[in-house]
């Protein structure tokens, strides 16, 4: 049932733009202004500016995509334009020449969507709604009388305002990619199809090249904020693992490791030559499989840095523990070369995170 009385439940009253005539048309050249008004955007907690913040949005659909970019990035408006899209080409640029927001309204949407619509204007304080393609619902807007003749509306141009700082935009599949790249595009926004940030070579790209940026996950699929926080802070890094443009260790590579211990040929072929010689080694073995798989094959090193022992040793944890000094220098040659590095931890009766440390 849909809900009775729209924005005039909200104590707003709109002037109603010529529902069924294209919106174009009522609208005069730039220069003259409606009342003076303009968009005012928010301040520079959102992501308009370069904080570094993280925002989470849920919303899927086209309806919630577009009020969700409208709230993040606009404080009040005096006008918005209704398209039936997120990416229909003529309420783009309407809004473009004016710098108002663009807000999704489906042919088939529900009294959920009119009603969060309706909310969002209502928040904008925009006294006039442009739809484009379509007739503004009730629910909408409060059909008043209009304000003129045709070419009698007039808007502000759009203020020459500062660049908008870069931010990014996470979103979890490429149909919400789509959906909400027209409008990220307009507000300086770069989207990237990551879930997993650390699990995108474009996504460590963009948040490594831009450290500062906000970044909006949009949609579902994300871990909660402390979680999704602590991937984003990594990818900024740029730091990528071997054999691959990502942080994760991702499908579609084959590790191909030398186990053993410097200087200790007992221990494994690790330890049976010197540093250099065993980073050679460890990428002749891997290329021997670079013809067997479609993976790409990583060369790696599992060092042992910890045996288990029968007896508790000084510290009575039972492990003897070799000096990182012993191991680091193969470690830096690995990483020169690009090679995986596995640490081989035999923690006795401490644990794994304990003695890794």
């Amino acid at each position: 049932m849909r809900a009775a009385g729209g924005l005039a439940a909200l104590a707003l009253a709109l002037a109603l733009a010529a529902c069924s005539t294209p919106t174009t048309r009522m609208i005069s050249q730039p220069g003259q202004t409606l009342g003076g008004a303009e968009a005012r955007y928010l301040p520079a907690s959102e992501p308009r500016s370069a904080d570094g913040s993280l925002i989470l949005r849920s919303a899927t659909d086209p309806t919630g995509l577009s009020i969700a970019i409208s709230s993040l990035h606009y404080a009040s408006a005096p006008a918005v334009v209704l398209a039936p899209t997120t990416s229909d080409p003529e309420a783009l640029e309407l809004a473009d020449n004016y710098g108002i927001p663009v807000l999704a309204l489906p042919p088939d949407a529900a009294a959920e969507q009119e009603g969060a619509v309706a909310q969002e204007v209502a928040r904008l304080g925009a006294s006039l709604v442009l739809p484009v393609g379509m007739e503004a619902p009730a629910e909408v807007v409060s059909a008043t009388e209009l304000a003129g003749e045709p070419g009698a509306l007039k808007l502000p141009p759009a203020a020459d305002a500062a660049p908008a700082s870069p931010w990014v935009a996470l979103v979890p599949d490429e149909e919400t990619a789509a959906t909400i790249t027209p409008l990220a595009d307009r507000e300086g926004g770069m989207v990237v199809v990551a879930p997993e940030p650390r699990a995108s070579g474009e996504a460590v790209t963009a948040l490594a090249e831009n450290p500062e940026a906000t970044v909006v996950a949009f949609g579902e699929g994300f871990p909660d904020e402390a979680n999704l926080t602590w991937q984003v802070d990594t990818a900024r890094t740029g730091v990528r693992l071997p054999g691959g443009d990502t942080q994760t260790i991702a499908d579609g590579k084959f590790y191909v490791a030398l186990y053993g211990h410097p200087g200790a040929p007992v221990l494994g072929v690790l330890g049976e030559q010197g540093v250099e010689a065993t980073v050679a080694r460890a990428e002749e073995h891997a290329a021997m499989f670079d013809d067997l798989t479609e993976a790409t094959t990583v060369p790696s090193l599992e060092i042992i840095v910890s045996v288990a022992s029968a007896f508790p040793g000084s510290d009575g944890n039972y492990s003897n523990e070799v000096p990182s000094s012993h191991f680091m220098p193969l470690i830096e040659a690995a990483h020169e070369h690009d090679l995986y590095v596995i640490i081989d931890l035999q923690p006795g009766r401490t644990d794994f995170l304990t003695q890794a440390k």
